[in-house]
């Protein structure tokens, strides 16, 4: 090897991707939050009725929790059952009355539900630890056990989510400056940078790194002869499809593409993949509602597909919280996408029809960005796409201007 060879980007930049991680462990550690609120009020209901249905839930009656997708809590299950069974028994747990402002009752309507927190007071990550919370009188039961489940599911694909992603550039593209362009996408998203301080218990971070799964398998799967990638990206898209119920609309834009090139033989192996949490989702169905296709995750406003025209105007530019000015550098990564190969082009044209499909009129505009946070993956390979064609033209572009020279004879 040659000692004076310059090392690749990927390899120079390596500091830059540690920082990342670094600030990001920093802020998880000192300012991120364990309450639970709105979205993760029901995740919470979810993990605690598979654990230990006999409790008294945090929140009686809660009318949206059976509506939410039971992947992010079901992905937490082997945390809860390692702590619950190897750290829990050791330790001591300090039990603290709770005394509640009267906000719940026996009967939450929808509008109560979005204001409901625990614990009333800010209750940071690092203070979670062998201490459940009392509720009131109805004794409602904030559990160490099941937030610490939960937010650790969240982190670690948060963080398997940034290293994928750094796989998928490595592979793809090998001159590229991979750790600069995750870092500037996680810096550049403030949905993202909320999820994992204000938010972490919402299935946002989770659904980000189960797509940064799928997006690794699936560019691996379309450069190799085997159908095992194709195998594994439809895992991990059926886990996110579990995760976040709104991602159907990338599997089935996904499957059309490839449909429509020669990879159309390994679709069969994709949606294999895709049928492994499907059958975990008949099986919860069963265990949890004694019928195996109940059909109350797709019922109710949650999961409901509702056009509105003036919603999307607004969720795009609107300078308060329209995607194009807070996850610019995401939008211009799906753009990147149609700069790519026909495979990539697929996962521009899923992005796009995902966010053009609003499934939620009533939805905030500053939750759109929450949502497409699901996109950063696909950004990213976008982003690279632009750099890695920038550097071929500049390469071509000197190519030809050394052959215009005259030869030199020396």
């Amino acid at each position: 090897m040659n000692p004076t060879a310059v090392p690749p980007p990927t390899k120079r930049w390596t500091w830059v991707y540690i920082l990342l991680c670094v600030a990001l462990l920093g802020a998880i550690g000192f300012f991120a939050t364990a309450n639970i609120t709105n979205d993760s009020v029901d995740y919470y209901s979810t993990l605690k009725n598979i654990v230990d249905p006999d409790e008294v839930s945090i929140v009686p009656n809660l009318s949206l929790e059976n509506e939410r997708s039971p992947g992010y809590p079901l992905l937490a299950l082997p945390t809860y059952y390692l702590v619950s069974t190897f750290i829990e028994p050791r330790i001591v747990t300090l039990d603290i009355d709770m005394p509640f402002d009267g906000a719940a009752t026996l009967d939450v309507s929808n509008e109560q539900q979005m204001q409901i927190g625990f614990p009333l007071r800010q209750h940071f990550v690092h203070d979670i630890f062998f201490k459940n919370f009392y509720i009131g009188d109805y004794r409602g039961k904030y559990d160490w056990v099941i937030i610490f489940a939960l937010l650790f599911t969240s982190y670690l694909f948060l963080f398997v989510g940034l290293k994928t992603m750094l796989g998928t550039l490595k592979h793809i593209y090998q001159e590229v400056n991979a750790q600069v362009i995750v870092t500037l996408m996680v810096l550049t998203s403030p949905a993202l940078l909320m999820a994992v301080i204000q938010t972490p218990i919402y299935a946002t971070l989770t659904a980000v790194g189960l797509s940064a799964v799928f997006v690794y398998w699936y560019t691996r799967s379309y450069m190799e002869i085997p159908s095992t990638s194709a195998f594994f990206a439809g895992l991990g898209m059926g886990f996110l499809v579990l995760t976040r119920l709104e991602c159907v609309i990338l599997l089935a834009v996904v499957s059309i593409g490839l449909l429509c090139t020669p990879s159309r033989r390994k679709l069969p192996a994709l949606l294999l993949g895709v049928a492994v949490p499907g059958i975990v989702l008949l099986g919860y169905n069963f265990w949890r509602f004694g019928n195996p296709f109940d059909v109350a995750l797709f019922q109710g406003g949650i999961s409901s597909i509702v056009a509105n025209q003036n919603f999307v105007f607004s969720s795009l530019v609107d300078p308060a919280s329209g995607i194009i000015v807070w996850s610019a550098l995401t939008i211009i990564g799906i753009l990147g996408l149609f700069f790519g190969n026909r495979y990539l082009k697929i996962l521009g044209v899923a992005s796009v029809v995902f966010i053009v499909i609003i499934y939620r009129a009533e939805l905030s505009r500053i939750d759109i960005n929450r949502y497409i946070t699901v996109l950063i993956p696909f950004a990213v390979v976008g982003i690279a796409t632009i750099v890695n064609n920038f550097k071929l033209y500049k390469k071509r572009r000197a190519l030809r201007k050394l052959q215009q020279k005259p030869h030199e004879i020396v």
